[in-house]
C-alpha cells in the first residue's frame, strides 16, 4: 500500500518542477532562435544545423509544454491541499466533541491498569484509529492514517 503524499507537498513539487521546465525550455528556445538567426554561432553547419535545430527545438517545446501542465496540476493540487485541511478540521472536532481521548484513556485504564508509558502511546493510535476510521471510513485509509499522525498529539496532550 503507498504511503499518504500531502496534496500541498504535491503543489509544491509540481510548481518547482514546472518553474524548471518553463526556464529551460524558454532558454532553449532563445539559443536555437538565435542561433538559426546567426546571431549567436553555433557549431555545426548546412543540413545538421537544422536537423540538431528542429529536434532540440521540438524537445524545447515539449519542456515548456509540460511546464504549463505542471502548473495547471499544481493549482488543481493547492485546491486538494485545502479540501485536506478541512477534513482533517473535521476529524479533530469531531474527536473533541465526543471526547474520543477520554474514551481511550478510560479503556486502557481499564484493561491496562499497569501499563508503561511507551506502551500507552501505541494503545492510544490504535484506539484513536479505530474510532477515525469507524466513522470517517468514506475517506482514503492513507489520508485517515496521515491524520491520525497529526491529530494525536492535539487530542492526548499530556
Amino acid at each position: 500500500m503507498a504511503g499518504y503524499i500531502d496534496s500541498e507537498e504535491r503543489a509544491q513539487e509540481n510548481r518547482s518542477s514546472a518553474w524548471t521546465l518553463l526556464i529551460v525550455g524558454g532558454i532553449g528556445l532563445v539559443v536555437i532562435i538565435l542561433g538559426m538567426l546567426n546571431v549567436i554561432a553555433l557549431p555545426f553547419s548546412g543540413f545538421n544545423k537544422y536537423m540538431i535545430c528542429g529536434v532540440l527545438g521540438v524537445l524545447c517545446i515539449i519542456f515548456v509544454g509540460s511546464g504549463f501542465i505542471s502548473i495547471k496540476k499544481s493549482k488543481t493540487y493547492s485546491e486538494s491541499a485545502s479540501a485536506e485541511r478541512d477534513n482533517e478540521k473535521q476529524i479533530l472536532a469531531w474527536c473533541q466533541e465526543n471526547e474520543i481521548a477520554k474514551k481511550i484513556d478510560d479503556a486502557i485504564a481499564n484493561q491496562f491498569p499497569d501499563l508503561p508509558e511507551e506502551e500507552v502511546y501505541f494503545r492510544r493510535y490504535e484506539g484513536l484509529k479505530f474510532f477515525v476510521f469507524k466513522n470517517f471510513e468514506s475517506m482514503s485509509v492513507p489520508f485517515l492514517e496521515h491524520v491520525v499522525d497529526e491529530i494525536y498529539d492535539s487530542l492526548f496532550e499530556d
